[in-house]
């Protein structure tokens, strides 16, 4: 109570209970008590709207997370499904490659041994070429070497296209050669037939196609 209500309280006791200043001390003093509680009622007021405030936000942030969350869910899922169809495609595409690179390998070491044979060994070749010239046999065993080429140029690297080119151009090289200088060349071929058969192993093709992370074992010769 402050200092002034006190004089006036002090003051209406000497002029007796018909002074009127008590009716200024009871205004005074439920004004007082009116005007604490109006305070802290509106504080009151203050703090709950300001918790009502903030739930609300902090709803409407939970909310935009929650729909960020559902977006990158969605999207997860999105990819995972494209992974999943590339995966899908990586297998079929691993597993047409393979075979048909398998053959392809086993097809072209035949060839190889069988144009070595038709030119050198003609008696252990799978073809008939008893009467012909050196170059008539060299025609037969470059059509032979080029045979499963021809037939899987299209799922073969560039590596191996070069490699068979190469061994068709050293055989080139026989035609017109005098007998003498024909068999002086039999190492040679041997040699080029048998380099190119290590570079044509399934193995070797499909680690230079990617679909294998390494070759099943060295190549016995390399160039």
């Amino acid at each position: 109570m402050d200092a002034g209500l006190l004089a006036l309280i002090e003051k209406a006791v000497r002029e007796g209970i018909a002074s009127q200043l008590w009716l200024i001390i009871v205004v005074a003093v439920v004004g007082s008590g009116l005007g604490a509680f109006l305070g802290a009622y509106l504080k009151k007021k203050a703090e709950h709207t300001a918790v009502r405030e903030n739930f609300a936000e902090a709803l409407r942030q939970l909310q935009e997370q929650t729909k960020v969350a559902e977006g990158i869910k969605s999207g997860f899922s999105e990819e995972l499904e494209k992974l999943k169809a590339l995966l899908g495609q990586n297998v079929f595409i691993r597993d047409l490659y393979g075979s048909s690179i398998k053959e392809y390998s086993s097809e072209q070491a035949a060839a190889l041994r069988q144009a070595f044979l038709i030119l050198y060994e003609p008696r252990s070749s799978m073809l008939d070429v008893s009467g012909k010239s050196n170059d008539e046999r060299l025609d037969q065993a470059l059509n032979i070497l080029m045979q499963p080429f021809r037939k899987y140029i299209g799922v073969l690297d560039e590596e191996t296209i070069a490699a068979i080119y190469g061994a068709h151009n050293e055989l080139l090289k026989l035609r017109g050669a005098d007998p003498a200088t024909f068999l002086e060349e039999k190492n040679r071929v041997f040699d080029t037939a048998e380099v190119t058969r290590q570079f044509v192993k399934v193995d070797r093709i499909a680690l230079r196609l990617g679909l294998i992370e390494r070759a099943l074992g060295k190549p016995e010769r390399e160039e």
